[in-house]
């Protein structure tokens, strides 16, 4: 369980550096372009964002090392999905939707 957090916790410092990255960018006048999804792409996402949250919640659940401490560790895990799924678009564009490309491609 701590192996999967501690990927996760990764991951949230990644995509807020790539955040952050892009955002310096975009101040020193790097071009700027707003996407509209589909509703096939939105779709996916609230699938995925599900999948990871209960696949999350369950490694939680099992883990008797989280003993006394499940509920902050899911909360936890449910503001970093959230933010990751919704609001950073490096994490959505890069990870999921390549994800999903690799998918239905093979």
């Amino acid at each position: 369980m701590w192996a999967v957090h501690l990927s996760l916790a990764v991951l949230f410092a990644v995509a807020l550096l790539k955040s952050f990255v892009a955002e310096r960018a975009r101040r020193k006048g790097a071009s700027k372009a707003d996407v509209v999804r589909g509703e096939t792409s939105v779709t996916a996402l609230y699938v995925l964002y599900g999948f990871a949250t209960v696949a999350l919640t369950l490694t939680v659940q099992v883990a008797t090392s989280a003993e006394g401490h499940k509920a902050g560790i899911i909360l936890f895990d449910y503001g970093v999905l959230t933010y990751l799924f919704f609001f950073n678009s490096w994490f959505r564009n890069q990870v999921v939707f390549r994800l999903l490309g690799r998918i239905r491609q093979d």
